[in-house]
């Protein structure tokens, strides 16, 4: 998998899970989400954690204890912005969204030392089945010629996932607090991505909106700005989509009600 490299989206705590510390330390069938990542990752692979300023240490400090799992990680830390009430009045910190990739890839000097990298593959950790090194989805990349390859799997309706629309002859998402009608799109955006390094070049340049999301934090409401990383894609020239059955790649934990449905995937893809 030469000329390839992995990102790993790990900026968030575990807090919907009701744990005190970054939800890449969550264990899944006695393996952390991070082990689980790393251990499909071959050995000569670049990788690159994203962490924030909420669990930057904290995430370095349990690689170290766990001595980077027999493998070379670099880690590159996005943003954080202050969290609102339901009054609007700020109340601690939350990180900013995976829209600060592209920039932090660049400005961490982490583009420039990965010199021989064509092709960055991007994924969240919160996806145990996940393939961080997908090599079917970094052959199609390439061999399209495309800047953004989106991994996608059929729509289940009123599921909180981010959704492939066209727009103006192209591929985007839309993500779901957009509200869009039940009856309009036919995929759903699992979080992975394969992206050319000429695009990340391109992509860093662009000063990205933020959106407001209302979530649940430690069992109180809050608002929180988010950029996302698709707001970026306008600049991209082919952007493409693979669909995957769902049971080959995505099983998300986004909090305790999707931990069962997680292990029994993961379960079945043995």
């Amino acid at each position: 998998m030469a000329g390839a490299a992995c990102v790993i989206l790990a900026g968030g705590q575990g807090s919907r899970l009701g744990v005190k510390e970054p939800k890449g330390f969550f264990l899944v069938l006695g393996k952390s989400l991070f082990q689980r990542h790393l251990e499909k990752i071959p050995s000569d692979m670049p990788v690159a954690v994203m962490v924030s300023p909420l669990n930057q240490e904290e995430t370095i400090a349990y690689f170290e204890r766990h001595d980077f799992f027999g493998r070379k990680v670099s880690f590159f830390c996005q943003d954080a912005l202050p969290l609102l009430d339901e009054a609007y009045r700020e109340t601690g910190l939350g990180p900013d969204g995976n829209g600060g990739v592209y920039e932090r890839l660049v400005s961490s000097g982490l583009l420039d030392q990965w010199k021989d990298i064509d092709t960055l593959l991007i994924t969240n950790i919160d996806n145990p089945l996940a393939d961080p090194a997908d090599r079917k989805l970094l052959s199609y990349h390439r061999s399209s010629g495309a800047d953004v390859t989106i991994q996608c799997v059929e729509r289940i309706l009123d599921e909180s996932m981010g959704l492939l629309v066209e727009e103006e002859g192209r591929i985007g998402i839309a993500e779901y607090v957009e509200g869009l009608k039940e009856s309009e799109p036919a995929y759903s955006y699992t979080g992975q991505i394969a992206v050319s390094s000429a695009f990340v070049q391109r992509a860093a340049q662009v000063p990205l909106p933020y959106h407001w999301i209302r979530k649940e934090l430690n069992g109180r409401l809050v608002w929180k700005r988010e950029k996302f990383l698709f707001d970026a894609f306008s600049v991209g020239g082919k952007i493409q989509s693979l669909c995957y059955p769902r049971r080959s790649c995505y099983a998300p934990i986004k909090g305790p009600e999707s931990i069962a449905m997680a292990e029994k995937a993961l379960k079945e893809s043995v």
